[in-house]
């Protein structure tokens, strides 16, 4: 199958992340990530791993803005939703980071913050 052929086929999110969509709100980052690890998985080297990992940032970028903006009974957010309306469109990778991670630090406890942000900054 040529990488065209592969990609004209339709994405199947639920099989490229195994499933782990649980909201609704999560399937357009998901379809990024997911999108980023076909172009990480192909046999061409510089390009598609850079496209990888501009999709893996927009999809992360992406999914913690949403995650803001949800109401504040499913994100368990402390902010008022001005506040995080005001980060969410905001040009702040950074404050995306550090507003989540002050009100629902179990989201970030596993993730090495500062990798992510270096990442996000070498973008």
């Amino acid at each position: 199958m040529t990488v065209q052929e592969k990609f004209a086929t339709p994405l199947k999110v639920s099989e490229t992340i195994e499933g782990k969509i649980q909201h609704p709100w999560q399937q357009v980052p998901a379809e990024l990530i997911a999108h980023g690890l076909q172009h990480k998985n192909q046999e061409s080297e510089d390009f598609d791993l850079r496209v990888a990992f501009l999709l893996f940032d927009v999809g992360m970028e992406t999914l913690l803005r949403t995650f803001l903006l949800l109401d504040i009974k499913l994100s368990g957010m402390q902010k008022r939703t001005g506040e995080r309306n005001e980060i969410a469109k905001s040009q702040s990778f950074y404050k995306l980071v550090t507003a989540i991670n002050e009100d629902v630090p179990a989201l970030f406890s596993d993730v090495d913050k500062s990798r992510a942000l270096y990442f996000h900054v070498y973008n």
